[in-house]
């Protein structure tokens, strides 16, 4: 699978969910009892779900980005020993 498709693949899976999400609001926001294991709380558990899976996400963009910057980082060291013969 080429990198335009897993991106497409990707996009409309988050659309996906954001239709579900918006079609199952009041069901998403009706509160319930949610045990932390040393207390219980009410709120309702699709948002948590929601803010849980937002979170998730966003941590793999940023370990993306960082990865990304550190091969950038290495491509352009190994740019500057080939250019100047000299090590970087």
């Amino acid at each position: 699978m080429n990198l335009l498709a897993f991106s497409l693949t990707l996009i409309l899976a988050y659309v996906l969910m954001a239709a579900f999400a918006i079609l199952n609001w009041t069901a998403m926001a009706a509160p319930s009892t949610l045990s932390l294991g040393f207390t219980d709380v009410s709120a309702p558990l699709g948002m948590v779900m929601l803010v849980f899976t937002a979170a998730i996400s966003g941590l793999f963009v940023v370990y993306i980005v960082l990865l990304q910057a550190g091969v950038t980082h290495g491509c352009a060291s190994m740019t500057a020993v080939k250019r100047t013969g000299c090590r970087a």
